[in-house]
């Protein structure tokens, strides 16, 4: 036979295929340096029972609040948290402490407790569903609020910090800048329709809560929360951390003895008192 002829007919059968080999799998795609910034400050953790002492400037023009002091706060986490105010003998002036649903504030000097039963629900309604009271105490050691909120954008800065910007509920924005490599946060804010400002946080350095410990907490923070007409700067005091085993009972709405108590309908500056004024 015609080896040209053979030829034809090698090429029209067609040379033997081999078998399908099955597809190779992809290695898993490995999270950028970005994503894992944000996921070890969102995995930044602190012991639910603490108390601290720390120094602080507070200024509200509506509540007649203007100067300097000391104080101290003790965390219940989640949800229960007691602040006290000290005068300069180191007796409280002023305690405000949460259950985690309501807010009572006891003024020493007046003998005036102000509770707001439902405060949690309606400081979530004036930041937007950005904040519970749980999360304002989060704040106030680093803790970011930011559980199932979505990334709208990244913004590398020149200092190398991380810019992220994620959409909030009831169409609020959320901003926050993350330290690289430190992985905490340097400033928090929310902003509600119009760019209105809900909340803010900024960061001073943080610091190990024990020596040598693992657990970072600020050294100083400055929260603004402008439905409250509240500016607030505290500086921790150096090792004024200390963890707790037993809470003391401090986180209730009921008056201590003596006191005269009233309810407040809303969480609104127009019903609040300074101090000294009689109740409306």
């Amino acid at each position: 036979m015609n080896h040209h002829l053979l030829l034809g007919m090698a090429l029209l059968i067609g040379c033997p295929k081999p078998p399908p080999q099955p597809p190779v799998p992809r290695p898993p795609p490995q999270p950028s340096a970005q994503d894992a910034l944000l996921d070890e400050a969102l995995e930044r953790t602190a012991p639910g029972r603490l108390r601290g002492r720390f120094g602080f400037k507070i200024h509200s023009e509506r509540l007649g609040l203007s100067g300097s002091t000391g104080g101290a706060l003790i965390f219940d986490r989640p949800g229960r948290g007691h602040l006290a105010v000290l005068g300069p003998l180191g007796g409280p002036l002023l305690t405000l402490q949460t259950d985690g649903i309501g807010l009572a504030v006891a003024i020493q000097r007046d003998r005036q407790h102000l509770v707001v039963d439902d405060a949690g629900a309606q400081l979530q309604q004036q930041t937007g569903g950005v904040a519970d009271l749980d999360a304002i105490l989060g704040l106030l050691i680093g803790q970011l609020p930011l559980g199932g909120l979505q990334i709208e954008e990244r913004e590398p800065l020149d200092d190398g910090d991380l810019r992220i910007t994620f959409a909030g509920p009831q169409q609020t924005t959320v901003i926050v800048v993350i330290d690289d490599p430190a992985a905490v946060p340097v400033s928090l804010e929310a902003r509600g329709e119009g760019d209105v400002l809900l909340v803010s946080a900024t960061y001073g350095p943080f610091a190990p809560m024990t020596e040598g410990g693992d657990v970072l907490l600020p050294t100083e923070v400055s929260l603004q929360i402008p439905a409250l007409d509240l500016q607030l700067d505290i500086q921790y005091k150096d090792r004024g951390w200390a963890v707790l085993t037993d809470v003391p009972d401090v986180f209730g709405l009921q008056p201590p003895e003596g006191f005269t108590s009233r309810p407040l309908d809303a969480w609104s500056l127009l019903e609040l008192k300074p101090p000294g004024d009689p109740p409306g």
